[in-house]
């Protein structure tokens, strides 16, 4: 049982790292403001991982990072299209 736990652990780990690495990749690539909204931001493990590697990540503080969270980041990323114009 502490085989099968530890590889469920290790396949965990290296699951968020990588979401994480591509986050950070892409953040780099646009050289835009990272703005977290969805459901799966809720988890507390993956958003610290990512925070720990970009600090200036914006968080929705107003409503609930869950789904209905996305369109406040297309509104984001929409208003940074209309700066550079």
């Amino acid at each position: 049982m502490r085989k099968r736990r530890y590889f469920f652990v290790q396949a965990v780990s290296k699951f968020f790292n990588t979401i994480v690495e591509i986050i950070y990749e892409m953040h780099n690539k646009y050289n835009l403001p990272l703005v977290l909204g969805g459901g799966v931001f809720q988890n507390r493990i993956l958003l610290r991982l990512i925070m720990q590697k970009i600090p200036d990540v914006i968080l929705p503080e107003m409503f609930v990072s869950n789904d209905s969270a996305i369109a406040y980041g297309q509104a984001i990323a929409a208003a940074s299209e209309f700066e550079t114009l």
